[in-house]
């Protein structure tokens, strides 16, 4: 059944890096099959993380770390979902720091936040997927 061909997302628990060296964080992450983008000096401890411990993200993620006396932003630009299927936009939105509400299935048509604009970090986006109309 074409359900059954559709690929299979593999999900990674973020562990916790705050307090560690950059590179120990670093290397922790990739092991992980995690991404790493850092903020700040490489010389102090890890500050901050997003997403937070806990959390589970779809394998290949990346995790945004800064150092002491850097911030991450609290917000999240919302990327344009349209055309996308459901596993690609549950990649690009846990990459962006959001989550994903999905109705329906097949493609996205529409969503609750217009692209570009910001959201809190972990905030929710309402994804309308549709299954395209085939042609005769």
């Amino acid at each position: 059944t074409p359900l059954n061909a559709s690929p299979k997302t593999a999900y990674k628990t973020v562990p916790n890096v705050i307090g560690l060296s950059l590179a120990s964080a670093q290397t922790r992450l990739r092991d992980d099959s995690l991404r790493v983008e850092s903020i700040g000096s490489a010389s102090q401890p890890v500050a901050d993380q997003w997403p937070r411990a806990g959390l589970s993200v779809p394998s290949g993620s990346e995790v945004a770390l800064a150092t002491d006396g850097s911030k991450l932003s609290s917000e999240a630009t919302v990327p344009n979902l349209r055309g996308m299927n459901m596993t690609q936009a549950l990649s690009v939105l846990a990459a962006s720091g959001l989550r994903l509400q999905a109705n329906g299935f097949g493609v996205a048509v529409s969503q609750s936040a217009a692209p570009g604009t910001l959201r809190a970090l972990g905030s929710e986006i309402s994804v309308q997927f549709t299954t395209p109309a085939t042609k005769r």
